[in-house]
C-alpha cells in the first residue's frame, strides 16, 4: 500500500481518517512545501523489513528499507537509490562501545550527499521530458548547497538556484557553492542563513510564482528525510543489530526526524542525543 503524506499543519496529520489533504510521494517530492506552508510528513511509518540485519551491503539495505516507501510511486527507483548511494558508510569503533558511522565519503564529503543524490534521481524519474523545467530552490550555510548543486548538476528537466549567506560560509564551501555546474546559480545573499530560508519559504508563498514548478531540497524535503533514515539502520546492522544511543550533529534536525522515523518503523533505538555547537537557535528556543 502506498504510503500518503499530509502537511504538518493539516488537522489530519495523525489519522488516515481524511485524506482529502494528503498527497503521493511524488506530490510531496515534487512540492517540497505543502499548500498552507507546512511540512510534508508521512501518515503512517512502514515497518522495517526483517531482512535489514543480513543486507550484504549498505546499497542492498537501502533498497530492501526503501522499497515500501518507493515501488508505488517511482518507476525504476531501484537503479535510482544504487546509483545516489555507490560510496562506503563504514562504522568506525573508536572506543569499546563507542563507535562513529562516517558519513563525509560521497563527492562534496557531506553527509547530505545521501539525500540530495537519493532526493535528485528520484526526481529525474517523476519527470517527463515534455514538462516545464523544475526549478529547485535551495538555502544553504555550505554543505546542503554543494551537495545538492553536485546531485542535480546536469540532469535534464532540472535548474537549481542557491542562497547562501555573504561572508557566512568557510572558504572551501564558498568555492564548492560558486564553482560552474550545469544548471546551477549560486547567489550571495546580505544576510543570514535565516534570511536565505526564509526567502525561499516566501517563494513558494507568494502567489506571482504560483505558476512556475518550483521545489525544495532543503531537509523540509521528505526527499531527503527517507535516505537520512539509512544511516541509523546500516549503523545498527554494522553493530549486529543490538539496540544503540545515538548522537546526532543537530541543526535544523533533519537527521534527526530520520532517526525518529526509523525508530518508528522499528529500529531498536534506546535514545537519541541532539547535539548542537555555537549555532544553537533550536535548544535556545526550547529554553
Amino acid at each position: 500500500m502506498s504510503t500518503l503524506y499530509v502537511s504538518t499543519r493539516s488537522s489530519d496529520s495523525d489519522s488516515d481518517s481524511d485524506s482529502d489533504s494528503a498527497v503521493s510521494l511524488s506530490a510531496a517530492l515534487m512540492r517540497g512545501i505543502a499548500a498552507d506552508g507546512g511540512l510534508y510528513v508521512p501518515q503512517r511509518i512502514p515497518p522495517l523489513p526483517n531482512r535489514w540485519r543480513d543486507a550484504d551491503s549498505f546499497v542492498d539495505l537501502a533498497v530492501a528499507v526503501l522499497d515500501p516507501w518507493l515501488r508505488a510511486d517511482v518507476s525504476d527507483w531501484e537503479r535510482a537509490v544504487r546509483g545516489a548511494l555507490d560510496f562506503p558508510i563504514p562504522l568506525v569503533e573508536v572506543e569499546p562501545g563507542l563507535s562513529i558511522l562516517e558519513l563525509f565519503h560521497g563527492p562534496t564529503y557531506s553527509f547530505k550527499d545521501f539525500g540530495a543524490r537519493t532526493m535528485a534521481r528520484l526526481l529525474s524519474r517523476l519527470r517527463d521530458p515534455s514538462d516545464e523545467p523544475l526549478t529547485i530552490l535551495v538555502a544553504t550555510s555550505g554543505d546542503t548547497g554543494s551537495a545538492v548543486a553536485d546531485g542535480f548538476a546536469g540532469l535534464p528537466g532540472f535548474r537549481v538556484v542557491l542562497l547562501f549567506p555573504d561572508g557566512q560560509v568557510s572558504p572551501v564551501q564558498e568555492q564548492q557553492l560558486v564553482m560552474p555546474r550545469d544548471g546551477v546559480t549560486s547567489l550571495r545573499v546580505a544576510g543570514t542563513f535565516d534570511d536565505c530560508q526564509r526567502m525561499v519559504k516566501a517563494a513558494f508563498a507568494d502567489e506571482k510564482l504560483s505558476g512556475m514548478p518550483l521545489s525544495s531540497a532543503n531537509s523540509i524535503n521528505i526527499g531527503r528525510l527517507l535516505p537520512q533514515m539509512l544511516f541509523y539502520v546500516e549503523a545498527l546492522r554494522q553493530r549486529g543489530g543490538e539496540e544503540a544511543v545515538f548522537v546526532t550533529p543537530s541543526g535544523n534536525l533533519g537527521n534527526l526526524t530520520g532517526g525518529v522515523m526509523a525508530m518508528q518503523a522499528g529500529l531498536p533505538v534506546h535514545r537519541f542525543v541532539a547535539a548542537h555547537n555555537a549555532n544553537r537557535f533550536f535548544p535556545d528556543r526550547l529554553a
